[in-house]
């Protein structure tokens, strides 16, 4: 006679529960963090006050992830916090710092409110994540980024009035995001998410892609554009290293040339490269901004200021480039390096890049997943982006979501490709 365990029911109940929890905490935060949301004018000046029941929302998300947390918790226990720890370990002596910089902040209270909302989605969805399976976590990623972009395209075609943006007087796509850019962005790294997870070889999959091009090159966002083509190039050319040791040294040296290239054109020849660009040598102002930051700064960038001061809260932005922008409405540096220096300083920044670095070039040889790859992406997009936008940090983002999601799938050893000895090509076939 031959007993079949089966789990009590009450467990059973409560672990459907917490995957269904940590499902709709995951949608709440790419909805809140990504700037999807039904914007109820065109003004795009206006939108900052226009947007209906966001406060409400935002208290539920934030309901909804401690939920997930504790339920989560309630689960796997101690197990849970291993993987947690795991998951986030590149990234937490960053946090940690600027828990630290709350010391000496010159505004205690706002560095504490950033922290704690940046803290909340940190463990929260680390902890959702370890609560999904790779093939829902797959499925919740594709349908948020699909669903978004399919939703914006019909917006366009049904309700060109709130849909529709301006660059330069002409019409582009911005959908059910606040801007044009935002959309793109958001486009761009649903592409990436596509193919890194291996998601486009089907026609089903290949339709889902297009859609999400189609939204980048609808955005009308350079910017956009230059995250989709460098994310998914990076994510074909690292998926082809991994299985070969022998490659991995030569690219992880050329990853760091190419950034510390960008970096060095950045700082030292600007103006020549934005001219072969055919740009404005102070990238729309934004150097005026930089020097700006920097000269408010002064000699206090070896610690910081306090955590999320300058990438986070325009107010106090608008106090230092208000008088460089004409009166404009212009709160934020648009550096994040450069925020992150009035944040919490060079040793801030140091732990930042060196916490992406890890996930970016150590993390996919020793994982081998597609998570890994996924992952170390995003920080490769992030890190290159962060020289002309603000949007991370310790801000909220949609890549940084998207990070903390993959690191927790590998924390789970989901999505294992391959032993360290196997030569064969590890996307040949579908992995679940």
């Amino acid at each position: 006679m031959t007993v079949t365990a089966t789990l009590p029911a009450p467990y059973t109940v409560m672990r459907r529960a917490v995957i269904l929890i940590a499902v709709v905490a995951t949608a709440m935060a790419f909805i809140e963090n990504s700037g999807f949301w039904y914007w109820n004018v065109s003004d795009s000046a206006a939108l900052v006050n226009n947007r209906p029941f966001s406060g409400p929302f935002r208290q539920l998300l934030r309901l909804a992830l401690l939920l997930s947390f504790l339920g989560a918790f309630g689960l796997g226990r101690f197990d849970l916090i291993k993987r947690v720890l795991i998951t986030l370990a590149p990234l937490l002596p960053f946090f940690l710092f600027g828990l630290l910089a709350m010391v000496w902040s010159i505004s205690k209270a706002e560095s504490a409110k950033v922290l704690f909302n940046w803290s909340l989605v940190f463990f929260a969805l680390a902890a959702a994540s370890a609560q999904l399976s790779p093939d829902r976590l797959r499925r919740v990623l594709v349908t948020l980024f699909v669903g978004g972009v399919g939703a914006s395209f019909l917006a366009y075609l049904l309700l060109p009035d709130i849909a529709t943006d301006y660059h330069f007087g002409d019409p582009v796509m911005r959908g059910f995001f606040g801007h044009k850019n935002t959309f793109g962005y958001f486009s761009a790294l649903g592409g990436i998410v596509l193919v890194a997870l291996n998601r486009y070889k089907t026609l089903r999959g290949l339709a889902m892609l297009a859609l999400l091009w189609a939204g980048v090159v609808g955005s009308g966002s350079a910017a956009a554009l230059a995250v989709g083509v460098t994310g998914t190039i990076y994510v074909l050319a690292l998926r082809s290293v991994v299985p070969y040791p022998q490659f991995h040294l030569p690219f992880v040296v050329l990853l760091l040339a190419l950034l510390i290239v960008s970096t060095l054109t950045v700082i030292f020849a600007l103006e020549w490269a934005t001219g072969l660009l055919g740009r404005s040598a102070t990238l729309s102002g934004r150097t005026l901004l930089w020097e700006g930051y920097l000269n408010y700064f002064g000699d206090r960038i070896a610690l910081g200021q306090g955590a999320g001061l300058f990438s986070t809260l325009k107010e106090r932005g608008r106090d230092i480039t208000g008088a460089l922008a004409g009166g404009g409405d212009v709160g934020l540096p648009h550096n994040l390096y450069i925020a992150l220096l009035g944040e919490v300083g060079v040793v801030g920044v140091i732990l930042f890049v060196g916490g992406h670095l890890w996930i970016m070039l150590v993390s996919p040889f020793r994982n081998r997943s597609e998570w890994a790859v996924l992952a170390s992406a995003l920080s490769f997009v992030l890190l290159l982006r962060a020289m002309a936008e603000d949007g991370d940090g310790y801000n909220v983002s949609v890549a940084f979501i998207l990070i903390v999601l993959a690191r927790g799938q590998n924390a789970s050893r989901a999505g294992k490709l391959l032993p360290k000895n196997v030569k064969r090509r590890p996307w040949a076939a579908s992995h679940s």
